[in-house]
Parts: C-alpha cells; sequence; structure tokens
C-alpha cells in the first residue's frame, strides 16, 4: 500500500493511498493522522522541521505504541538526521504490529511537508528491501522532478 502525507498543523496526515491489491495488506483511509515519532512517514516529515520546532510537536513522553516503538528523543533525533542525509525511514513494527512501513520525504519548493510512504505485514517487508528502496526512490525522485526541486 502506497501513502502519501501531508503535515498538517504538526500531524501527518494521510491524503493520498493506492491501496495493494494482496490478499493480505495494509489499508489506512484518507484524512487519518498519524503519529511523528512512530511511523516512516512521520519521521520523515520532522526532516522538515527544525528540531526545537520538531521538539514542540513532538507530544513527550513519546508514546509506545508496541513494544518495538521507539521512545527516545536522542533516538529520534538520530534518525531523522540519517534521513535528512538520504537514509530512508522506516516503521518495524513500531505504530501496528505485524506492520511495517519504509518511507521518503517529498521535498517541495513551498511550505508544503509532504511524504511517501509503502506498508505492508512484516512477512513480506525484509525480502523486498532492496525493491521497494528502489521504487521508493524511483517515485521520490519523479514527483519532485514535477515540481521542480531537483
Amino acid at each position: 500500500t502506497v501513502d502519501l502525507t501531508l503535515l498538517m498543523d504538526g500531524t501527518p496526515i494521510v491524503v493520498d493511498q493506492i491501496s495493494s491489491t494482496a490478499a493480505l495488506r495494509v489499508v489506512s483511509f484518507i484524512g487519518r493522522p498519524l503519529p511523528l515519532h512512530a511511523t516512516a512517514s512521520g519521521k520523515c516529515h520532522l526532516v522538515n522541521v527544525p528540531w526545537p520546532e520538531a521538539l514542540d510537536l513532538l507530544q513527550q513522553p513519546l508514546h509506545a505504541f508496541t513494544d518495538q516503538t521507539v521512545t527516545s528523543i536522542n533516538q529520534l533525533e538520530k534518525t531523522v538526521k540519517q534521513i535528512g542525509a538520504g537514509d530512508f525511514g522506516y516503521d518495524r513494527e513500531e505504530y501496528e504490529a505485524g506492520i511495517c512501513a519504509i518511507a521518503l520525504p517529498i521535498h517541495t519548493s513551498g511550505a508544503s511537508n509532504y511524504a511517501i510512504a509503502l506498508s505492508m505485514p512484516v512477512n513480506r517487508f525484509a525480502d523486498r528491501l532492496p525493491l521497494l528502496r528502489e521504487a521508493l526512490r524511483t517515485v521520490q525522485h519523479s514527483i519532485e522532478k514535477s515540481l521542480g526541486t531537483t
């Protein structure tokens, strides 16, 4: 499943989605708010927010949705810096047990803060990571090219 999210009033909101056709799939819904710290797209949104402002947006203490949720501000800051340096945002069962996601920020020339994510059941995630990274990077570049930001 592919989700396009927009940071609105400090919260990532799903604004568009292409659902997987697989029998076992992840389905969100347009308009759904997501947590910044526990989702792949949320972490990508934080890349485009100055860290002092990000700290204001994050509801502290960070809520643990699962046993895998990162609740350390220091660890989250390291992750956001890695994404900002070109890495991917990941959710490895941090928001929902059994669900993983990979995401990238979409760089725009304006104030809009978008991210694009691919999510799926954990049993398909690790084996597909190389393909997911390549596909997501291709889509990111295509979107940014159409926006005139690359």
